[in-house]
């Protein structure tokens, strides 16, 4: 290992031990959300759909089930998302660029996936905490807002990074078959 090679290998192993731990936060906060779910289902309705704008709607069970499930889902992308970040990043402390590359396409693909997931989910969210109001007062309610606009970017981000990756894997072979 050069010495040129040794802070940038530190930090690759700094930023996978970070993500491991932000894995861990967001497969706990999962976990939390699992057993309110168990524990108190109409308190966490009621915290969800205020969340999205109804806090003041009744819920029934299946309501408050059924947003605590789109949360669900919403932490699993979560989590996905950094797994594979973690990922990156264990794959560039060996280094590996083409793992790296695998990982980064990957994070990027996620990413999209979150964004139109966090739509979707705000959507039916509406629809599940307003569904048993009167005709004329359930909504559907689609919003984008700086969450999204902030995963657009980090989805950009990622599929150039990705793109990157690729090359730089392509330079590097490239390179090695010279020498």
């Amino acid at each position: 290992m050069s010495v040129e090679t040794q802070p940038f290998l530190r930090s690759a192993a700094l930023l996978e031990r970070a993500l491991r731990v932000i894995f861990g936060v967001v497969l706990l906060s999962g976990g939390v959300v699992a057993v309110w779910m168990i524990v108190d289902t109409p308190a966490l309705g009621q915290m969800l759909a205020g969340n999205i704008g109804y806090g003041m709607a009744e819920l029934r069970d299946w309501q408050s089930h059924g947003l605590a499930a789109l949360v669900l889902v919403q932490i699993g992308i979560w989590a996905a998302v950094v797994w594979q970040g973690r990922q990156i990043f264990a794959a560039l402390g060996t280094p590996d660029l083409v793992a790296a590359t695998r990982a980064a396409r990957i994070a990027a693909r996620l990413l999209w996936i979150m964004l139109i997931w966090g739509v979707l989910a705000h959507a039916l969210g509406s629809v599940v905490a307003t569904w048993h109001f009167p005709d004329g007062q359930r909504a559907l309610a689609i919003s984008v807002g700086s969450a999204e606009i902030s995963t657009i970017i980090a989805a950009l981000l990622a599929t150039f990074t990705a793109h990157a990756f690729v090359l730089g894997a392509a330079l590097w072979q490239d390179h090695r078959e010279v020498i």
